[in-house]
């Protein structure tokens, strides 16, 4: 059975690097396979599936400051 904007499929896996304590890098990719739409004026539609692919880093500068970057959906 398929589900209003529910993939039958989703997964995803994720990396996380610290060389120094207070530096941390991560990248995760997430898959999300193919799902039912609709509405009135177009009836069912057949949305495709995507890849997904996030990056950060951080800084911890003190034990009140973090600096931090991301980028979403690269």
């Amino acid at each position: 059975m398929h589900w209003r904007n529910r993939p039958e499929w989703r997964g995803g896996v994720a990396a996380h690097w610290s060389p120094v304590e207070s530096l941390r890098f991560s990248a995760a990719a997430t898959y999300v396979g193919s799902s039912l739409d609709s509405s009135i004026a177009t009836g069912d539609v057949r949305m495709d599936s995507y890849t997904r692919f996030d990056v950060s880093a951080s800084w911890q500068a003190s034990k009140k400051l973090e600096a931090y970057i991301t980028i979403d959906n690269l």
